[in-house]
């Protein structure tokens, strides 16, 4: 429906290239059905990112909001977009165990797998790799979901510092 009406649509399908492809062929899909130009349209993504050098780090850090926007990838009960069995299996357990009243607070994604294709973690060149990748797309927009806030020295404030020193100015022109 926003496709149709909205000048702008953003996804909150993850950071797999596979599954944003997807919403943005939906997307164009529907405007070319209702007669409008399937390019005439802008689209930005959510993404849990947490850059961090220890990958078991960043993906410690992502679990607090990862479960809250994987979620939104099985809403209703079933399943949007293309996922792989083991996808299927962590979606379909978060989608049994989410509870709406305390926002998935003690719900965490895992397997790892599941967290390293649906988040974007790691060191400073993963991350920009993996938003180039998502531009290449066609997405013009991200909004970050970063870590907790953190103490000055928490591991926490160390991945906000990375994200900002490192990864930002590697897309600002």
């Amino acid at each position: 429906a926003a496709s149709r009406h909205a000048d702008h649509v953003m996804f909150a399908l993850g950071a797999d290239p596979e599954r944003v492809h997807w919403g943005l062929e939906e997307a164009r899909r529907a405007r070319r059905e209702a007669s409008l130009d399937p390019n005439g349209i802008k689209f930005g993504v959510y993404l849990n990112i947490i850059c961090h050098p220890q990958l078991e780090v960043a993906r410690e850090l992502v679990s607090w909001g990862l479960a809250t926007f994987a979620r939104f990838s099985v809403m209703h009960g079933t399943i949007s977009g293309p996922a792989s069995q083991e996808e299927r299996d962590v979606l379909t357990d978060l989608h049994r165990s989410f509870n709406m009243r305390d926002h998935g607070r003690n719900a965490s994604p895992r397997p790892s797998q599941f967290v390293d294709r649906f988040a974007i973690v790691g060191p400073p060149d993963t991350c920009i790799r993996r938003i180039e990748e998502l531009a290449r797309l066609g997405i013009e927009k991200v909004i970050v979901i970063g870590p907790r806030p953190g103490e000055e020295g928490s591991e926490e404030a160390r991945a906000v510092e990375l994200l900002t020193r490192e990864v930002f100015p590697a897309f600002s022109s």
